[in-house]
């Protein structure tokens, strides 16, 4: 699990989104009897008893650390639980703007606030406890000595996502009234919701077991190595791009600096591809096709996260998801990088694939084990639509719409050759072709905006010290 947290103004900490992990079942829309496809009807009465076991085991937790326990007062619960209701309300996880600094009562000294998600009913204390303990920055959260009260909130939006807040505070001797928890009460234990279609190609193990539904398990593979895309280089970048699957380079120029990752997309909606480079947490994205300043600056995430491009609403302008394990946050609107969608595709170790699989113009995710790509055609990754075997398990996978119907497909890469398949079936008619040097890192995209992907490559420049 992949989490990260920021200091602001040396007092407010947060720790990044904690999501299910792999071997979640699908999300979607159940009623407390578990039949799809109407809202979730609850009482307060769940969601209390989640809030106070969380509440409880946060502070048996820190007692079996040596640290005194926190004072829970209900003007934080009441922080938390609000900030939970948002989140259910609106479908997604984000922090406040100040990580509830300002919403706290007055006379704080430091405070921290923690979030994860997970899933109506599998999911109660046990869990996100689990999550955020397992997390170092969010244990460490967890685990500060100087705090001194804490409230919590669970909320469960309408389609069966549960959303849990804790936030921390620091208070002298005449902090605000509070009562300690009492001994966490036994969760309840909700009838069993309809079997439903897994989230994901196949269960995954998990450190804490989970009651899942029943899928067909998949057969072990060895471990894919890390996909061509996004790519980090050692050196100058060259980008030489071609218009066409064959030919010489069109677009010749450099761009970015050593370390960058480097994105191919469309993020203007021209219906032309350019360049994205990521530089720690910053994304500078470019309209054209040549060396030059980003026209935009985005911060998304944390530096260590693993981003992928992809047009997620089908709208013609491509945006990035943040991977956490098998979660995405998908982020839509640049202009709004807080604002997020939630999706769950495949498990922690598999190689993550965007593409528009069913050419109805929205991309959506698929994974690759060994030689196998599984995929699907829901943007919440809630179904499995297709699987097929092509190349080998040590292959690097591009997908990419070559032949311009408006369907997405995989070629592979081995060194500067590329085999292309014409649809996604293990029977699927390759095109060869050759493009670059060996040492290059492929940079495909749509770079003319005919509707058809074309190969680029990007080659080290060494410097002069190099």
């Amino acid at each position: 699990m992949t989490v990260a947290a920021a200091t602001t103004v040396a007092t407010t900490a947060q720790a990044a989104d904690a999501a299910p992990s792999a071997g979640t079942r699908a999300l979607s829309t159940l009623d407390q009897a578990g039949t799809a496809g109407s809202p979730i009807r609850m009482d307060a009465a769940w969601q209390n008893q989640v809030a106070n076991a969380i509440a409880a085991q946060t502070n048996a937790y820190r007692a079996a650390n040596g640290l005194p326990q926190l004072v829970r007062t209900g003007a934080i619960d009441s922080v938390a639980q609000s900030w939970s209701n948002h989140q259910a309300s609106v479908g997604a996880m984000v922090h406040r703007s100040d990580y509830g600094a300002s919403a706290v009562p007055a006379g704080s000294s430091s405070t921290s606030e923690i979030l994860s998600w997970g899933l109506y009913p599998d999911h109660g204390a046990d869990y996100f406890m689990s999550q955020w303990r397992n997390s170092a920055v969010h244990n460490r959260i967890l685990l500060t000595g100087s705090y001194t009260h804490f409230g919590v909130g669970v909320a469960v939006s309408p389609d069966g996502r549960v959303f849990a807040t804790q936030n921390f505070a620091t208070y002298g001797s005449g902090g605000p009234a509070g009562t300690t928890p009492a001994e966490p009460e036994p969760e309840p234990e909700p009838e069993a919701p309809a079997e439903t279609e897994a989230t994901e190609p196949a269960p995954q193990a998990e450190a804490e077991p989970q009651a899942q539904p029943e899928v067909e398990p998949a057969p072990e593979v060895e471990q894919e190595p890390e996909p061509a895309e996004p790519v980090r280089l050692p050196g100058t970048p060259r980008f030489l791009l071609s218009d066409e699957l064959e030919g010489d380079a069109t677009h010749n120029f450099l761009y970015g600096v050593e370390g960058d990752q480097v994105f191919v997309g469309d993020w203007d909606g021209d219906e032309t591809d350019s360049i994205a480079i990521r530089r720690g947490s910053t994304l500078h994205i470019s309209d054209t096709l040549a060396t030059g300043p980003a026209e935009r600056q985005v911060e998304l995430g944390s530096a260590g996260d693993e981003v992928i491009q992809g047009d997620f609403d089908g709208d013609g302008t491509d945006t990035f998801a943040v991977r956490d394990g098998n979660v995405l946050r998908i982020v839509n609107n640049l202009d709004n990088p807080e604002e997020v969608e939630l999706a769950a595709f495949g498990a922690e170790g598999d190689t993550l694939l965007v593409g528009d699989w069913d050419g109805d113009g929205t991309d959506t995710f698929g994974v690759r084990r060994g030689n196998e790509v599984i995929y699907t055609n829901s943007t919440d990754g809630s179904t499995v639509d297709g699987s097929f075997s092509i190349g080998r398990a040590d292959d690097l996978v591009l997908v990419g719409d070559w032949d311009g119907d408006g369907t997405d497909t995989v070629a592979v890469q081995r060194g500067a050759e590329y085999l292309i398949a014409d649809e996604n079936s293990s029977d699927a008619e390759i095109t060869e072709t050759r493009y670059g040097q060996d040492t290059d890192i492929a940079a495909f995209g749509d770079f003319d905006g005919d509707g058809s992907d074309s190969l680029g490559v990007i080659r080290i420049e060494q410097t002069r010290e190099g």
